[in-house]
């Protein structure tokens, strides 16, 4: 990885532990199938893409709540009062969502991915400051704007590229041309469809406009000063349009999240010096402090969600009148928590 920046290289190893994850829940499903066969409805592993995504990110939740709970910022009134305000933000997000359709509806899984694609290219953004790749003088909270603009420009691309699809009845996507289009002519549609990628076109033009007149310089220019946050943008493009055209679903997205805050925390803490005293080990202090601590934190924590995935299986055959387990671990209520996790993380940093 010679010639890589920090950020660079913690991406990479992120995406090796999403792949791993999905090699090891896939070798989880092999052994279930060959042991004990049943229905995946009633297995630990309903999917190894999605039930690896699920397992990590549920004990991500789970760490960064506690986290944010026991910080010291949270000693602050005007903290607290964002937590409170936030998380009735978030529950009123999930009730709109369930009124959707909820998880089950492209509509609704759309908007999640949309959501959760706005979070981890915000935190991608501050991982490259704090990482010190960035030029100097840059600001977190500015950079993090602009790099909102990659999943912006994605969606609108793929939203785009569905609206056109429609309007010319390519595949699967003539499905959609009745309930857009209506009864219109080809040749309206045809014009009518393309307007949505006209207009991205036109707004990237004003937007390179306005970058040369605040001197940035060229776009080319702009590129390559932000390397670094534009290749893993880039990267996690890529992925998405990957699984999407394997799978025609999106779930690494999450799991690389995860990943990736753990890489970073492991990063940072190994970079700080050893606490003095050193803090006795399996205490709080050890597993907030020190990268064994952290690392045994979130993966007992992963292990724990597992366990609990199993007792579901095995024990209720992942019943939904097992109130506790259906509403904490199952797929019916992973997006709730998903949606949760991202309203609270926009509490205010000390």
């Amino acid at each position: 990885m010679r010639g890589l920046t920090t950020t660079e290289r913690n991406w990479l190893r992120a995406v090796a532990i999403v792949f791993g994850s999905v090699v090891l829940f896939w070798w989880i499903q092999a052994a279930e199938t060959r042991w004990r066969p049943a229905p995946r409805t009633e297995q630990i592993v309903y999917d190894p893409v999605e039930t690896s995504m699920r397992v990590l990110a549920l004990s991500h939740f789970v760490l960064g709540l506690i986290f944010l709970v026991t910080s010291r910022g949270m000693r602050q009134p005007r903290a607290r009062r964002s937590l409170l305000l936030l998380g009735a933000a978030g529950a009123a997000f999930c009730w709109l969502f369930a009124q959707v359709g909820g998880h089950r509806e492209k509509f609704g899984q759309v908007i999640v991915l949309f959501y959760f694609a706005i979070h981890e290219f915000r935190d991608e953004a501050f991982f490259y400051v704090a990482n010190g790749d960035a030029p100097s003088g840059t600001d977190a909270t500015t950079l993090g704007w602009r790099v909102l603009l990659a999943p912006a420009w994605m969606f609108g691309a793929v939203a785009g590229a569905i609206i056109l699809g429609a309007a010319l009845g390519i595949g699967d996507l003539r499905r959609f041309s009745a309930p857009l289009f209506g009864t219109l002519e080809p040749p309206l549609r045809w014009a009518i469809g393309a307007i949505p990628l006209l207009l991205l076109a036109l707004l990237a033009l004003r937007m390179k406009h306005r970058w040369d007149r605040k001197g940035e310089g060229a776009l080319r220019e702009v590129l390559r000063r932000y390397r670094p946050i534009v290749r893993v943008c880039a990267g996690i493009g890529l992925l998405i349009l990957l699984e999407l055209i394997v799978r025609q679903k999106v779930r690494m997205l999450v799991t690389l999240h995860v990943t990736a805050w753990y890489v970073f925390v492991m990063h940072s803490l190994r970079r700080r010096p050893p606490p003095v005293p050193a803090p006795v080990r399996f205490s709080w202090a050890w597993m907030r402090s020190t990268p064994g601590g952290f690392s045994f934190l979130h993966v007992g924590l992963a292990v724990l969600a597992l366990l609990g995935c199993a007792v579901a299986a095995y024990g209720y055959r992942n019943s939904d009148s097992q109130v506790w387990f259906h509403l904490v671990l199952s797929r019916d209520a992973f997006p709730y928590w998903t949606i949760m996790h991202i309203t609270l993380s926009f509490v205010p940093k000390p």
